[in-house]
């Protein structure tokens, strides 16, 4: 007996040190992938601001010219005062567009897409949960929205399945001490070990989401199973940025195993609406 669990715990072991190279890979894709969109959408932004600041001049320059001729003259202070203000508009608008060309810091691009919100998109993206509260704006961004999806959706799901095979044979294993059951990656857990593990998994999340963004445990609890299963509708979001990377952590591995729950039960549910096989019974004839 404890030379079998010995075996199958360096097999669990090795399994999860083997770990490293779809982990190692997928944080790199995200990575990349937060640095491609984060400039992609700054780019654009930065862009409008200049064809803004252009059209706000020409605008400024259009009621200069046209003040200047149809305001009547016989009032010279009114028309001194009216003329000082348009003068003023024009200056900033001036002074707006100096400062893009020259590349100023005193204009910033779109805060929205700063390397943390890229970060979350791209999560939002190969995960397939697309809450929807961040898109790209420009052509270039969707265009690498379905490059960069059609490559990493495929990718993540890759990657999910080897992190639920690991916690299917670490759940086997430590039944096997009590039941002496068989310890392999298949999907066959028992139901109320699938149902266990989903209260464990989902409480650890209530306490994360309760502590850093102070939500209610119903609130915890709809928005883990609403980004957990994909649904991702977006009307709840964590907003404390300070733990970014533990929420998406957690996000990431509880896809493994709520991936890992669902199929237990889809597996049950397929047993049950099955129709039953049909007995068929052999009559040897004796003469």
């Amino acid at each position: 007996m404890i030379g079998k669990f010995g075996s199958e715990f360096w097999i669990l072991i090795k399994q999860t040190f083997g770990l490293y190279k779809p982990l190692a890979l997928i944080l790199s894709y995200w990575y990349m992938g937060a640095m491609l969109f984060a400039y992609l959408e700054k780019q654009d932004n930065s862009l409008s601001t200049v064809r803004t600041a252009k059209m706000q001049l020409n605008a400024a320059k259009h009621s200069l010219l046209s003040a200047s001729w149809s305001l009547p003259k016989s009032n010279k202070d009114k028309w001194t005062r009216t003329m000082e203000a348009i003068i003023n508009q024009y200056d900033q608008a001036l002074e707006k567009h100096r400062a893009i060309s020259e590349e100023d810091d005193t204009i910033t691009p779109d805060a929205d897409w700063n390397l943390e919100e890229s970060a979350y998109y791209v999560l939002t993206l190969f995960t397939t949960i697309g809450y929807g509260h961040i898109a790209p704006n420009s052509m270039n961004g969707r265009l690498a929205t379905i490059i960069y999806g059609f490559f990493g959706i495929p990718l993540c799901l890759a990657a999910l399945n080897q992190f639920a095979k690991l916690f299917v044979r670490s759940f086997k294993l430590f039944r096997s001490i009590i039941y002496k059951s068989k310890v392999d990656d298949n999907f066959n857990v028992n139901i109320f070990t699938a149902t266990f593990v989903l209260i464990i998994y989902t409480g650890a999340g209530v306490l994360l989401y309760s502590l850093t963004e102070e939500w209610t445990i119903s609130e915890s609890i709809y928005f883990i199973f609403v980004s957990l299963s994909t649904i991702g509708f977006g009307d709840l979001l964590p907003k404390n940025s300070k733990f970014f990377l533990l929420s998406s952590l957690y996000l990431f591995f509880g896809l493994a195993v709520y991936g890992m729950v669902i199929n237990v039960f889809v597996q049950l549910f397929e047993n049950i609406l099955s129709p039953p096989k049909p007995k068929i019974k052999f009559r040897v004839k004796t003469d």
